[in-house]
């Protein structure tokens, strides 16, 4: 059953650096800006609490994932210390982004998924959808 989960961090990406890894390797070219190094790294240096990793999973297999952080009653938004270029989203579908709010519970009214660069995640729908 395809389902967004959240995992609190502790220091870094942890356990799920190798599931970050291979989606970024599979479905964005093994982006250098996404790799878990690097999002490690900022993890450990500029830590904030409460960031949080969301992934979507259709049994076994990750099909997004992003770091999140609450940015308010009812907001959340990208992990975006200045550091980073390109926000940590690793979302290829906008219909992800549809199932993502409502997990974000309680009360998600907003998410702003900050500094995607439409090259690496199309979240644009199609026109006509």
């Amino acid at each position: 059953m395809r389902a967004w989960r959240g995992h609190a961090l502790q220091m870094d990406l942890g356990r799920h650096a190798a599931a970050w890894d291979e989606l970024n390797r599979t479905r964005f070219d093994s982006h250098p800006l996404l790799d878990s190094r690097f999002w490690n790294a900022l993890l450990r240096h500029f830590r904030r609490p409460g960031v949080m990793l969301w992934e979507l999973r259709d049994g076994e297999t990750v099909l997004a994932m992003c770091l999140l952080q609450r940015a308010g009653w009812g907001r959340w938004e990208s992990y975006l210390p200045g550091q980073a270029q390109l926000g940590p989203v690793m979302i290829h579908d906008p219909d992800m982004v549809d199932e993502l709010l409502p997990a974000l519970r309680p009360m998600a009214l907003q998410l702003d998924l900050l500094c995607v660069d439409p090259d690496v995640c199309r979240l644009t729908p199609a026109p006509g959808r």
